[in-house]
């Protein structure tokens, strides 16, 4: 099989470049970037925890993945790393199992479709557990089919290893996925895709040794705090909807919603293909692949449909299905294919710049460049000192129309950039002379704590760092 097709794959991973260009953002990457640091900090590879508690609203695999990462690479660079590296690996496999069982010459044309997806490359640019999800899920139904083609047994179990590493991502959730797609499969196929007893035994105990390495040591640890905050209320309580600040109105929104998502995420790909009706299926193996394809499209798409909470990065495990669709459909018309992989590698290009630029843009604008340069002059300055992020949750803030509200937006990614002690309250009670407290310009602060005086150190447009009754840093912004 000719390996040709590898470079459009580098091609299409084209726009995930200038990830490091901007900080993190609150709140998701802040809160999994603060994990990485205090585990970092307290050398525990089992207990993913905030200030020394236990967070457990995502599984580990992410973690693990960044720890080593950011060590190595530093935080600039290392936090996002896993999920670039997670997001090329995606595009590698779709254009080899492309190249296997559609064609070679459409593997560059499905590594462009996923690669250059405005979905597929902003969710690879942050540091969320969906990349991850994306290539361990897609490579534990990739393997599950060529299992079903005969492959061979191991293939079954590099099944059951996968979807093992996409629990460990998302959690129980990428189960009721793989199982979905392999009982969809099951009943239309009917005789054509068959297991063997010895072979399903491989594939279960692989899963549970996968999942087992972090599953069990993390209950021996917390017990009924690992079963209720991470098991009942991050899974079950997100798919019935009890988790409100995900959840979109009015009701009318649910069933068009994820499809709406995809058709424009996945957009100049998924019109083609839709077009081009990639639901009929060709004859021979490649139809075989792309009813195959189909059945996964269609049970993320239904499963995320019906869950209770919407984000737009849920559905990105759909993104991969949808891709190698979009490049079949395409390689079965009669347009040139250099002109297709021409115009997306213009695209590729397009959205490299784009993206970096709205994010630097955001970053900016948003205040999180402001209150990150803020914690690293701190930590510049004396490091062993503890910061106290004072008043900085989340508030409503009135937009002054009298019903018009928003909310702030706290920095969870402060605890990330500023690596010593960081406690956070609504009030300075504990705080000791010579610590520093960083809040926002709004908030009113003591004149003093236990009788030395809070002097400020240096004034944002919309955050202050101050300290504690120490003389000797008044640090101004014309030392810096």
């Amino acid at each position: 099989m000719s390996r040709a097709w590898t470079v459009w794959a580098f091609v299409a991973a084209m726009p995930l470049l200038g990830f490091w260009a901007y900080g993190l953002f609150d709140l998701d990457e802040g809160f999994y970037a603060a994990v990485v640091g205090d585990m970092i900090r307290r050398g525990d590879w089992i207990v993913p925890t905030i200030g020394g508690k236990p967070w457990f609203e995502k599984p580990i695999l992410l973690y693990w993945a960044a720890i080593p990462t950011v060590q190595a690479f530093g935080p600039e660079l290392g936090a996002r790393l896993p999920s670039v590296l997670a997001t090329v690996g995606a595009i590698l496999l779709g254009g080899w199992a492309t190249a296997r069982w559609t064609s070679v010459r459409a593997a560059p044309l499905a590594c462009l479709a996923l690669g250059t997806s405005l979905l597929v490359a902003a969710i690879g640019r942050m540091m969320l557990t969906d990349a991850l999800l994306l290539l361990t899920l897609s490579g534990a139904l990739v393997a599950l089919y060529g299992y079903g083609t005969g492959l061979g047994s191991r293939w079954l179990v590099g099944a059951g290893a996968c979807l093992g590493l996409a629990v460990l991502a998302k959690g129980p959730v990428a189960i009721l996925l793989f199982g979905g797609v392999a009982l969809f499969t099951l009943a239309r196929e009917r005789g054509s895709f068959l297991f063997r007893w010895s072979d399903l035994l491989g594939f279960g105990l692989a899963l549970v040794a996968v999942v087992g390495s972090w599953y069990l040591p993390a209950y021996l640890r917390e017990g009924d705090v690992f079963v209720q905050k991470f098991l009942i209320e991050q899974n079950v309580g997100r798919f019935t909807g009890g988790d409100n600040a995900h959840r979109v109105s009015p009701a009318w929104l649910h069933p068009i919603y994820f499809p709406v998502v995809l058709l424009l995420g996945a957009a100049p790909w998924s019109f083609q293909a839709f077009r081009r009706s990639f639901w009929v299926a060709e004859p021979g193996e490649s139809g075989r692949w792309q009813r195959f394809l189909v059945r996964w499209f269609l049970t993320i798409l239904v499963f995320f449909s019906i869950s209770g909470s919407k984000l737009p990065h849920y559905i990105v495990p759909a993104a991969f299905p949808l891709a190698l669709l979009s490049a079949q459909s395409l390689a079965s018309g009669r347009r040139s294919f250099e002109k297709l992989q021409a115009a997306g590698a213009a695209w590729a290009v397009v959205l490299m710049g784009g993206l970096t630029a709205g994010f630097v843009a955001y970053y900016r604008s948003s205040g999180h460049a402001e209150v990150h340069a803020l914690a690293k002059q701190a930590l510049k300055t004396d490091p062993k000192a503890t910061l106290w992020m004072f008043q900085m949750p989340r508030r409503e803030k009135s937009l002054g129309t009298g019903t018009m509200r928003i909310q702030e937006t706290s920095h969870p990614s402060v605890r990330f950039v500023y690596t010593g002690d960081v406690q956070e309250g609504e009030t300075l009670e504990g705080a000791n002379r010579g610590d520093w407290v960083l809040t926002r310009s709004s908030r009113t602060l003591p004149e003093s704590v236990d009788g030395s005086p809070i002097r400020s150190i240096r004034d944002g447009e919309n955050y202050r760092l101050l300290r504690i009754g120490d003389d000797n840093a008044q640090t101004s912004e014309a030392s810096q």
